[in-house]
């Protein structure tokens, strides 16, 4: 098990100091990382927020014991979630050169039929994501939202008329909680 299981076992707590580790750590790597590969600071924001997610659920349904850094870990999660993203956008051209580097040292001979299934399960799953995210209340959609928007806690705070960073990352897991359980009674119902 290598010492950033740390990280994974924070995630699957909700340390928030253990969140705000891995954001002051390595969303400024996945942003520039991104810039550099056809994306926006927002597309980072995204990405980023995307695959914490994912880490989170993992960790919470199937585990995750660590053999190798975190950054290894999250920086793969985060290029397979932009390039699944890439993908869906009218820019072959660069959708060809990132699948390019995706597959590189994999087998040349793709089932494209398995690829157009892949890329229609990823738009279902994100088509799933927007309407359960409008099934969340007002107050959850507005505190996900400036989370992901990088707004400051404490604004957080004090737009949403709530104590302070603890109510606002208690708040977070809750909504991201029940976002989940939404998603996964909807897309696997």
């Amino acid at each position: 098990m290598h010492e950033d299981q740390r990280y994974i076992e924070g995630l699957k707590r909700g340390d928030e100091k253990v969140i705000q580790e891995i954001y002051s750590r390595y969303s400024g790597f996945i942003k520039n990382w991104i810039n550099q590969n056809n994306g926006s600071a927002d597309d980072a924001q995204d990405v980023f927020q995307d695959a914490l997610l994912a880490l989170f659920e993992r960790a919470g349904n199937q585990g995750i014991t660590l053999t190798s850094p975190f950054q290894a870990l999250l920086f793969t999660v985060c290029r397979n979630k932009w390039l699944d993203r890439l993908r869906h956008k009218t820019r072959e051209g660069e959708v060809r050169n990132q699948e390019e580097l995706r597959y590189e040292g994999e087998a040349a001979d793709t089932d494209t039929l398995a690829f157009a299934e892949a890329a229609e399960e990823e738009q279902r799953r994100q088509k799933c994501l927007e309407a359960t995210f409008r099934q969340l209340t007002e107050r959850c959609q507005q505190l996900l939202t400036f989370l992901q928007q990088e707004v400051a806690v404490d604004d957080i705070a004090l737009r949403l008329s709530m104590s302070g960073a603890n109510a606002v990352y208690q708040a977070r897991f809750k909504c991201s909680d029940r976002w989940r359980q939404l998603f996964y009674a909807t897309f696997n119902g």
